[in-house]
């Protein structure tokens, strides 16, 4: 409708400049002809005007075309104005859309420093109206550290540079504090002359606080890893990447030095392949325990020892392998003393339980050969019973002193080993006595082994002498079982003819069960007798409980 209606206009107003052409000549056509007729008495005022000489004819034509078109002239000129007009006030409004709607804060300023024209954004960017902000001078509403210096971008642009750009901070009239970068460049009128300067100004206050709050971070993780109390290394493709100064103090070199040399440079030759190895599979993803030790050598030559904890990380946009390295050289040093000691230590244990059973062994000889000379067989079997308890005691230390544990001894390796000899001992009787043996894989304490030890020699040696007289047959059972409470469950029983009844082990005179109640209490057990179709015996103790 818009663009009909102009159609209409521009028609309206050729038709009314070209009507008045066409009025205009025929006005003077008529004044020609008055002109002849009255002034010059040439013929009649019809014939002037419709029957013309041909001479006058050609003058009216030519002046009538000349009237018609200076006025197709005019109308033209008229229409090219119009135009020109239009698409000025088009631009001019695009312009200032441009301008007022520009995310960026602008304003235009005369070449005395006035403010011309602001935009919406830098009104709100400094909390000015444009009302307020014109005829002012720009630093009095929007003042930066440079204003009003030879460093200022408009005094630049004013002494002949095309475009300035600078990062400032600037300050509105309420104090608050704004970074920007400013960009500034010549204003020029149509004849190209500077008549004033358009200023850009560019909020970049938040990446700013951000960077700044960055640098900070950054710094106190530089300050935390420059002065760690451990070293600190980065290393890509085997080469030093980072070296902190305590990295750097343990291998005697400056950091300068070390950055871009190769690993190679500080590693011990005998532990450069392991390292090596170890840092191109972590850089390939390969799961590895993070902490090993290895030795380097300083610059002084002196070897010292390091333990690191390796991390894959991305350095630069490559992976690394960042390591926190510690060096150990002192503790490897008292562990090799303590070691040391420890090997020492052994050996004496060792040497100590062999001396102990052969000392046993001796005393069980010289009972052995004291029984030669004594005809009383209640002496002899005494004797004997000593004998087999001492015989208990060195198979302890026995086992003890071939196994690879000083204080533990295989409980189950030990009872093959004593009721075999218990069954050695007892010979004469022991071969129509059926055996069974039913023992878990246990291990004990020397403290738990030797009660333990005397209780199933007292138990078994007064089964083989006393529950089958006259050469009965019978069945004898040992065990030795870890129960579900944690305790284990010593079991001895036969099927001989068991004890009396009115047997009570709290007041016993036999020494050998006077023994069996007094170690078990030594255990910190329980002990429990069944006399129904023979005899029993149950005894609940704990693993450690000879301590």
């Amino acid at each position: 409708m818009e663009r009909s209606a102009s159609r209409d206009n521009n028609f309206s107003r050729k038709f009314r400049v070209l009507w008045g052409g066409v009025i205009l000549a025929s006005v003077y056509w008529i004044i020609e002809s008055v002109f002849h007729v009255y002034v010059f008495n040439e013929g009649t005022l019809s014939g002037q005007l419709f029957y013309p000489s041909k001479h006058e004819l050609w003058m009216r034509s030519v002046i009538v075309s000349t009237i018609l078109f200076f006025s197709f002239y005019a109308q033209r000129s008229v229409n090219l104005q119009r135009k020109s007009r239009e698409a000025t006030s088009l631009a001019h409004s695009e312009l200032n859309q441009i301008f007022n709607t520009a995310a960026d804060g602008m304003r235009i300023v005369d070449k005395d420093f006035n403010v011309l024209r602001i935009n919406d954004t830098f009104s709100s960017m400094t909390g000015v109206s444009k009302e307020e902000a014109k005829n002012k001078k720009c630093y009095e509403i929007f003042r930066g550290e440079v204003c009003q210096t030879p460093d200022c971008p408009l005094t630049r642009i004013l002494a002949g540079e095309e475009r300035v750009e600078v990062d400032a901070v600037k300050e509105t009239r309420d104090g608050k504090q704004i970074s920007c970068i400013v960009t500034a460049t010549p204003y020029r009128d149509m004849y190209g002359n500077v008549v004033g300067i358009v200023e850009n100004f560019k909020d970049i206050t938040e990446r700013k606080t951000a960077e700044i709050a960055l640098k900070e971070s950054e710094e106190k993780y530089r300050l935390v890893v420059e002065n760690a109390n451990e070293g600190i290394v980065i290393v890509q493709d085997a080469k030093f990447c980072f070296v902190n100064d305590k990295a750097a103090e343990t291998a005697g070199y400056s950091r300068e030095e070390l950055l871009g040399t190769s690993i190679e440079k500080l590693i011990h030759h005998d532990d450069i392949e392991v390292v090596i190895n170890r840092h191109y599979e972590r850089l390939k993803g390969v799961k590895l325990p993070g902490k090993y030790s290895f030795r380097i050598t300083n610059r002084n030559g002196e070897v010292r020892w390091v333990e690191t904890n390796a991390v894959l990380i991305n350095w630069e946009g490559k992976p690394a392998v960042l390591n926190f390295v510690t060096d150990v050289t002192e503790r490897k040093k008292a562990e090799e003393k303590i070691e040391a000691a420890l090997r020492e230590k052994e050996a004496l244990l060792k040497e100590i339980h062999h001396r102990v059973k052969n000392n046993l062994q001796i005393i069980s000889s010289l009972i052995n050969l004291q029984t030669r000379f004594i005809s009383d067989d209640k002496i002899i079997s005494a004797l004997k019973d000593s004998q087999n308890r001492i015989k208990s005691m060195a198979l302890v230390h026995e086992k003890l002193y071939g196994s690879d544990s000083l204080t533990r001894i295989n409980f189950m390796e030990y009872l093959q080993s004593l009721i075999s000899h218990l069954l050695h001992s007892y010979e004469s009787i022991s071969r129509k006595i059926r055996l069974k043996v039913d023992v878990d894989n246990i291990e004990m304490n020397i403290d738990t082994a030797i009660p333990c030890s005397l209780i199933i020699n007292e138990l078994i040696s007064n089964s083989l002498q006393h529950a089958f007289p006259d050469g009965k047959e019978g069945e004898l059972i040992v065990g030795l079982k870890e129960s579900h409470n944690g305790k284990l469950k010593l079991t001895v029983s036969d099927n001989g003819i068991g004890f009396p009844e009115n047997l009570d082990l709290d007041t016993t005179e036999t020494l050998g069960l006077q023994l069996v109640v007094s170690l078990t209490k030594q255990l910190n057990g329980e002990i429990q007798l069944y006399k129904e179709g023979g005899t029993k015996f149950e005894i609940l103790f704990s693993p450690e409980s000879g301590r």
